[in-house]
């Protein structure tokens, strides 16, 4: 794993086959599930009524040179958008 920066454009942007926002734990950001009571984190186990929407979007950009998939994640997209993953839903 590693981090790095691209200056490229964003040619395309879309959900995925699972949609574009899961929702998570608020404590760690992992993905939840569907329990009895509620919602349960599947890396820290918490179990909550109210998960946190998070943006988790697939896209296609460019730098002149060729094209590359990525994954932005939550406060990325969140910059990219200008709105939270919960306020888009809402105004859906």
């Amino acid at each position: 794993e590693t981090f790095c920066w691209i200056l490229a454009e964003i040619m395309s942007v879309e959900g995925g086959a699972n949609g574009w926002c899961y929702l998570s734990c608020f404590k760690c950001a992992k993905k939840v599930v569907d329990v009895k009571n509620g919602y349960q984190c599947i890396r820290c186990k918490r179990i909550t009524v109210d998960p946190t929407l998070r943006y988790k979007l697939h896209a296609i950009v460019t730098d002149g040179t060729g094209c590359l998939n990525l994954m932005i994640w939550n406060d990325e997209a969140k910059q990219i958008i200008g709105q939270s993953a919960k306020e888009v839903r809402d105004s859906e």
